[in-house]
C-alpha cells in the first residue's frame, strides 16, 4: 500500500534526479530522474517502445505520472554484462 505522502503528481521536467514516475494509464510509461555528463536533469524511458532511451528534461511537461522522490537503484552483479564476452542487450550494465 501507498501513502499520499509517499508521492506526488507531477512532469519530468520539474523532478530531482533520483525520481521515478509511474505511469496513470496506458499511454504513459514508467521514467526514472536523472543527470546527463553535462550536469542536466535527464530523462531515462523505462516500459515501451522507446526502452532505456533518455532526453533531457528541460520542456517535458507532457511526460508526466506518479512521482516518486528520492528512490534507491540496487544492481545484482551476477546480471552485469561484460561486452568482452558477448553483446549486450538494451539496459544492460556494462
Amino acid at each position: 500500500m501507498i501513502s499520499t505522502n509517499e508521492f506526488t503528481v507531477g512532469s519530468a521536467s520539474s523532478c530531482a534526479a533520483l525520481s521515478l514516475i509511474l505511469p496513470r494509464h496506458d499511454s504513459e510509461e514508467a521514467l526514472l530522474i536523472g543527470t546527463s555528463k553535462l550536469g542536466r536533469t535527464a530523462v531515462l524511458i523505462l516500459t515501451g517502445s522507446h526502452q532505456f532511451t533518455w532526453f533531457e528534461a528541460d520542456g517535458a511537461d507532457r511526460w508526466a505520472g506518479l512521482v516518486f522522490p528520492g528512490v534507491r537503484i540496487q544492481i545484482d552483479e551476477t546480471t552485469v554484462l561484460s561486452a568482452d564476452y558477448s553483446r549486450a542487450s538494451p539496459g544492460n550494465l556494462v
